[in-house]
């Protein structure tokens, strides 16, 4: 088919360009992280190692398709057409990053709702089939796209959203049939309602174990604010580039909010992290007034001066109440229980 480079390929520059953006305050989140947290558990910190290293891979191979795109092919229009190698790579490690992502929190889930198997195998069940349209049957396809004729028919039935890159070589291709049009719907789609489900989960049992004490309610309140943006925005970018992708086919604009998608998954975990000493903080200014005791004196005043007299004792009754919280970076703490509420899940993995 002719090529419009413009509208082509004009809206992947801009998008991958957003997402290198988007890389770098990623960046800054995770130096945050290890110069405040240094104390986190050690699943933690693997998990924020694991995303870094995904990002930096992702990130690098972003470059590579700018590179190839944009330097290398500029003079050979039909070959703007065709998929390059890194493109596929960066579909498999977008599941890998979005995989640890939810995750994380279907584990806040597990643990918020004292460990319920119905709540949680509802967003494990969702999550496994988004990653087994993504790659799942890409090791059984592996052969087939070995084969020298790479225009053949492939089996639709066996090949995943990643495969079907490397079996059709062209993006014309890779639009018009239907298997590859069901694998990146159905993934896209699935992955909107895991972050659906995750967040009405997770904003359900923080509301639920909402405790008494106003410093633990403004975390709370606080949790329920950070878990309900993060899991909208990457939500409705996975809805648009469904979107895009059905209607707007002469455009690789879907291919760049592919590559955006993946650092906003990243970029909400770090954030979610990150969040905890500034809502702790944010709580202790909530509420320093409290531990004050305003007294009122009645008294009198002559000669336009005022004088203060106490008429009467005045006996105070004070009532202390000491409350504990802890987060992932108080390991060996323990959160009691407050009005009988176990407010533990939503402070160590919150």
């Amino acid at each position: 088919m002719a090529i419009n480079f413009e509208i082509f390929m004009g809206p992947l520059l801009i998008l991958v360009c957003i997402a290198l953006i988007l890389f770098g305050v990623f960046c800054a989140q995770v130096y945050s992280y290890w110069t405040t947290y240094e104390h986190d558990p050690l699943n933690i910190k693997l998990l924020v190692l694991a995303l870094s290293v995904l990002e930096f891979t992702h990130s690098a191979l972003c470059l590579h398709i700018l590179f190839e795109y944009f330097i290398s092919d500029i003079g050979n229009p039909a070959a703007l057409g065709g998929i390059v190698w890194c493109v596929q790579v960066t579909v498999f490690i977008e599941i890998f990053i979005v995989t640890l992502s939810q995750g994380f929190s279907i584990v806040r889930i597990w643990q918020l709702s004292e460990r319920n198997v119905y709540a949680t195998a509802t967003a494990v069940v969702l999550l496994f089939f988004r990653v087994a349209f993504g790659f799942g049957t890409f090791f059984l396809s592996w052969e087939g796209v070995r084969q020298p004729d790479i225009h053949a028919a492939p089996n639709l039935d066996t090949t995943a959203t990643g495969t079907l890159l490397y079996v059709y070589r062209t993006w014309d291709e890779f639009h018009s049939h239907l298997g590859s049009f069901a694998t990146f719907n159905c993934g896209l789609a699935l992955a909107a309602v895991v972050d659906l489900v995750t967040t009405v989960l997770l904003t359900y049992y923080l509301r639920r174990n909402r405790p008494a004490f106003r410093r633990s309610r403004f975390v709370i309140q606080k949790l329920i604010f950070y878990t309900v943006n993060t899991g909208a925005l990457t939500m409705l970018f996975s809805v648009t580039t469904l979107f895009l992708f059905r209607f707007l086919g002469t455009s690789l604009m879907f291919g760049g909010m592919v590559e955006i998608i993946s650092k906003l998954y990243a970029n909400s975990t770090l954030a979610l992290l990150n969040a905890r000493q500034r809502i702790k903080n944010q709580a202790a200014a909530d509420t320093s007034g409290i531990n004050s005791i305003p007294l009122e004196l009645r008294g009198g005043s002559s000669s336009g001066t005022s004088q203060i007299q106490i008429t009467h004792p005045t006996r105070v009754k004070v009532d202390i109440f000491r409350e504990v919280s802890t987060s992932a970076g108080d390991p060996g703490m323990s959160t009691p229980r407050e009005n009988g509420l176990d407010t533990k899940g939503a402070y160590e993995m919150a």
